[in-house]
């Protein structure tokens, strides 16, 4: 995800961009939150399932948003291409805290299962693309801004029509695979059950990553954000139903999870629909503490899953309260601790690297 408040090709500075990262994180929450009431399918009652179910459902465009905002970002600077540096300072940011950050929860990890710390079992899940939880996100990145060079040469100063078939074939194709792959009984997360590895986790999201470009650059009209809309709505009511009877059909197998996965057709519908929505809403819309709050994004995402642990510790989870309650509870709990975390943390030195 774009480290710092981001500029266009002529070194402008995006508004949208800053909107668009924090309605990402936020998203990103609430699908933690929530996805523990949903997996719990026959332990909880149908209307807090339910409740579970439309939560996650609506929310499964936080990852490809982050995706598409980096596509944004780096495709559309000249600086991909022009400087070699300026990848370099790119990826730097992101390994840097990334092995701390792996680090600390591995030996979290460790600890909690009175297991002995083992540096060869952390590089072999970083190899196999499943690092630790939400980490996977960063192996994505990684490999996204090592190809950006090539992809940029790729899309860039293109024909319109060329470039709207690339982009319709990035995303097309992983979709299509994935709907295969269940028809073989996978379905599981984060690709559907297609097989990868740490050095392939990132190709399934080119499509995503391009499209950032794409959707970036062309002009946003009232029609095409009422069509947004309409598209945003049918998908996240296809996932919520299409995924209540894959539960009903499956039980709590991978292939009940299908539609939650980030390629199944209609997230990619959905995340599209957002993309286009925060543009058109927020294309110029200027706030300095928008700015502040999204700077500190990239610490958040990277430490909640910590908060939600202490919170959960110290009583105070999602059935604290009633689970209409708990929920936003819960989320607002762990953003405003997190974001207040993060911004103490950049206050100090050389610990500002990590978050």
């Amino acid at each position: 995800m774009p480290l710092r408040s981001e500029t266009d090709i002529l070194g402008r500075h995006i508004p949208y961009i800053d909107f668009a990262r924090l309605y990402a994180i936020a998203a990103v929450v609430v699908l933690h939150v929530s996805g523990n009431v949903v997996v719990g399918f026959h332990g909880v009652t149908p209307g807090q399932w339910w409740y579970g179910n439309v939560l996650n459902s609506f929310t499964r465009w936080c990852v490809p948003l982050f995706v598409m905002i980096s596509g944004r970002v780096i495709l559309g600077s000249e600086k991909t291409v022009l400087s070699s540096g300026y990848l370099k300072k790119k990826i730097a940011r992101v390994m840097l805290p990334f092995t701390a950050w792996l680090l600390l929860y591995k030996l979290w990890e460790y600890d909690a299962s009175g297991r002995q710390f083992s540096l060869k079992e952390v590089i072999a899940s970083v190899l196999s693309g499943n690092p630790f939880f939400h980490l996977y996100f960063f192996l994505i990145i990684l490999g996204l801004y090592l190809v950006a060079p090539m992809l940029r040469r790729l899309v860039v100063n293109v024909p319109e029509k060329v470039l709207v078939s690339q982009t319709l074939a990035f995303l097309a194709v992983p979709s299509l695979i994935s709907l295969y792959y269940l028809g073989r009984g996978s379905g599981g997360s984060p690709l559907c059950g297609m097989p990868y590895n740490g050095m392939t986790l990132w190709l399934p999201f080119m499509g995503y990553f391009v499209a950032g470009f794409y959707f970036g650059k062309i002009r946003i009209s009232h029609g095409t954000a009422v069509f947004a809309m309409f598209f945003f709505f049918l998908s996240g009511t296809i996932i919520c139903f299409g995924t209540y009877y894959l539960f009903k059909i499956h039980g709590q197998g991978d292939r009940a999870l299908f539609l939650y996965n980030y390629l199944s057709p209609p997230v990619v519908v959905m995340s599209l629909s957002v993309f286009i929505l925060i543009r058109f809403f927020y294309g110029e819309a200027k706030k300095k503490y928008v700015a502040t709050l999204a700077s500190l994004t990239f610490g958040v995402f990277l430490i909640h899953p910590f908060v939600l642990y202490l919170l959960d510790q110290a009583g105070i989870g999602v059935y604290f309260l009633p689970l209409l309650w708990g929920v936003p509870l819960i989320v607002l709990l762990t953003l405003a601790l997190s974001f207040s975390a993060v911004y103490l943390l950049k206050k100090l030195p050389m610990i500002n690297r990590f978050v």
